[in-house]
């Protein structure tokens, strides 16, 4: 390998080959024309044109963080990184070396293994014109914003930035001989820098300023470094919670499923109201009544029928009536103290006008089955005692399509199946850029 030459200023001055560190200059040059435009061979971009070189996907919900019933609807922003790894048109000047006990332009061999390999070794070290992800810049250096990716989430998003290096300052000037008119002359600037074509071409060669964007480093094609840090895409978490509130809104649905209940209760309810209404139907049960007053009412009318049967009173003194009738028929009678007791068949027909007085101290039951058809208008006052221990269960397939409008107001405990969109996060993939340095 032979370096390019030098003129050493020292008296007299002579020819030198430069040594790996007098090269700074010409790797400096090479890449500040590198890094002084974002397109062309060797650069990266996203969204752009180029090769793919990975991806980031951000994924998201939309709802706000609590929304319940969450849908499942996933959005989702691709960001592609690409790099332009075509091929350079050349036009170049080239450096003079000493060879073969001779001067003379270097070979393509020969410059690439020297002025380019260097350059190339200075790029891969945060050079000019390397590419950073991350959320800030590198301390060291300039760099240009050329992407941004963001982490979109309803609870706030993160964004990390693709950083170009553009400036850092310059060694002192040393430039590389050239070959003019039979002689020899320092190179300028320009064109020192048109080697950049070169180191373009270079890095698709040799693979070395390649990049890429995927999780891990890449396990085939050489020995890969991390440019900056790992950056994330995260989603708010979608999951059942147990739910204990209050609620108060409405519900409009189709239930399709099984419906069980279980009741063991007793049940008492005091009811005091009046009733009117046609009842029609069947009582079977026992009617209890005790009754202990004095009755008194008079009486005024006529009766006309037949009796037959036995006919027993209890007279308490006090009783008082002036009787007047008129008597058709026949009766046996048998008259013993205070007790009256006979009988009667015929007919009565006749006026009462007087006080009647009766003390009743009885009690009354009765098992009453039948039917009661009619009009029932009052007031019930009373306590209904009912107790059942059944279970019921019932299984019910079929669809309710019907809408259930209203509002429900109360406290419900226990899990509510739907599913929130949490506060938290799950993170869903991980990338990061990676910069093939041999």
């Amino acid at each position: 390998m032979a370096n390019p030459l030098k003129i050493n200023n020292t008296t007299p001055k002579s020819l030198r080959e430069m040594s790996t560190a007098d090269m700074d200059y010409i790797a400096y040059k090479i890449l500040e024309s590198f890094a002084g435009t974002q397109s062309g061979v060797g650069t990266v971009n996203v969204n752009g044109s180029g090769t793919t070189i990975g991806s980031f996907t951000d994924t998201r919900y939309d709802e706000p963080v609590g929304t319940h019933p969450a849908s499942t609807q996933i959005y989702s922003t691709v960001y592609t990184f690409k790099q332009d790894l075509g091929s350079a048109a050349e036009s170049l000047t080239r450096p003079v070396e000493f060879s073969s006990n001779a001067l003379r332009e270097q070979s393509d061999v020969t410059l690439n293994s020297t002025i380019i390999q260097y350059t190339l070794s200075k790029l891969i070290s945060n050079g000019l014109g390397s590419y950073y992800l991350g959320t800030t810049a590198p301390a060291s250096g300039t760099w240009t914003e050329i992407a941004t990716v963001t982490d979109a989430a309803v609870s706030g998003n993160a964004t990390t930035k693709l950083w170009r290096k553009v400036g850092e300052t310059a060694p002192g000037a040393l430039r590389p001989l050239k070959v003019v008119s039979g002689g020899l002359r320092e190179m300028s600037d320009a064109e020192i820098q048109s080697l950049a074509e070169r180191l373009r071409n270079q890095i698709v060669a040799t693979g070395i300023g390649k990049y890429a964007v995927q999780t891990a480093a890449p396990t085939s094609g050489g020995t890969w470094s991390r440019q900056g840090t790992a950056f994330s895409d995260t989603r708010q978490q979608r999951t059942n919670v147990n739910y204990s509130g209050n609620y108060s809104g409405s519900y409009s649905g189709s239930y399709t499923g099984y419906y069980t209940r279980n009741r063991n209760v007793g049940y008492v309810r005091a009811w005091a109201g009046a009733y009117s209404g046609n009842y029609s139907g069947t009582y079977t049960g026992y009617y209890t009544r005790n009754r202990d007053q004095g009755y008194v009412r008079t009486w005024v009318g006529a009766y006309a029928g037949s009796y037959a049967g036995a006919y027993v009173r209890y007279r308490v003194t006090g009783y008082r009536r002036t009787y007047h009738f008129r008597f058709n028929g026949y009766a046996r009678t048998a008259r013993q103290g205070p007790y009256y007791t006979g009988y009667f068949t015929g007919y009565y027909t006749g006026y009462y006008t007087g006080y009647y007085t009766r003390y009743r101290n009885v009690s009354y039951t009765r098992r009453w089955t039948g039917t009661y058809a009619g009009n029932y208008t009052g007031n019930y006052t009373g306590t209904y005692n009912r107790s059942r221990d059944v279970t019921y269960t019932r299984a019910w397939a079929g669809t309710y399509a019907g809408t259930y409008a209203g509002v429900y107001t109360g406290v419900y405990t226990g899990t509510y199946t739907g599913a929130t969109i949490q506060g938290t996060k799950d993170t869903i993939s991980t990338a990061s850029l990676w910069l093939r340095i041999a």
